[in-house]
């Protein structure tokens, strides 16, 4: 039996263990807890230590944060969340009181060519959670200038909610950054549990639109003041709203009513 903290495939294919590579009959691996997991993970053992409401001392923000942090493995979750209560002060824990330290990779080993362009996706692009009660029903990533979100079926991300505006947010990337901008919605845009006009954003932001969430992941964006300092300029912010009534003019054309007779459309009558 080999074991490993980290992939050792390399070694069984290497000629020296041609012998011991024969020999080989399972290959097992653990792989990191997904976020319901986790949050069921640590529900679990507070329930079993006598906690009767864990929801109550760490809310669904702080499950995503930890989940984040930890990357899904349950002795880092064990930890951080510890760490975690020791620093507050009062129940619920807060976001801030997770700490992000290094986490391991699975032992997993891919191809080279396997899932390369998604691979190229989720490192060069920013990537979209959409979450609901908790749980994900969406992933989607930024991967062109803007990407507009609301109920409207002509949404690059649609969501039916009647909280939920018809167009309600914006996202707009300009270099390294990436700008939300609330489209005048009727119940808001909110940011970490602020309510924002336009926001630039920064890994793991958790941000709420009606009964949605939508967690942000970048991991290149974690410095907030310098990404603000990179500027969107006027000119930007005006061609992306520009985009968005171009959407808009598009969409209105298409539910405007078609007349069956062709003198009917012109206001001719016999």
């Amino acid at each position: 039996m080999l074991v490993s903290d980290r992939p050792i495939q390399y070694l069984t294919k290497a000629s020296a263990m041609e012998g011991i590579a024969k020999r080989v009959s399972g290959d097992f691996h653990l792989e990191p807890l997904t976020l319901d997991e986790v949050t069921d993970y640590l529900f679990a053992k507070m329930r079993s230590g006598g906690c009767f409401d864990p929801e109550n001392v760490f809310p669904e923000d702080v499950c995503d944060e930890l989940h984040a942090a930890s990357g899904g493995w349950p002795g880092i979750v064990d930890r951080l969340a510890l760490l975690a209560l020791a620093k507050a002060d009062f129940c619920p824990v807060r976001r801030e009181h997770i700490e992000r330290p290094a986490i391991p990779e699975s032992t997993l080993a891919r191809d080279p060519g396997d899932g390369a362009q998604e691979d190229k996706e989720s490192t060069d692009s920013p990537t979209l959670y959409l979450t609901r009660n908790g749980k994900t029903v969406k992933k989607l990533y930024i991967d062109g200038p803007r990407l507009l979100v609301g109920r409207s079926d002509h949404n690059d991300l649609s969501i039916d909610s009647s909280f939920v505006s018809r167009h309600h947010a914006m996202f707009v990337r300009h270099g390294e950054a990436t700008l939300l901008m609330d489209l005048n919605s009727s119940n808001g845009t909110f940011v970490n549990s602020r309510r924002i006009s336009n926001q630039v954003l920064i890994n793991n932001d958790i941000i709420s639109i009606g009964n949605y969430g939508i967690k942000f992941v970048d991991p290149a964006a974690r410095d907030r003041l310098a990404l603000e300092g990179l500027g969107f300029s006027d000119t930007i912010v005006m061609k992306s709203l520009e985009d968005m009534r171009r959407v808009l003019a598009k969409e209105n054309t298409q539910l405007m009513p078609v007349a069956d007779d062709p003198k009917e459309a012109s206001g001719d009558s016999d």
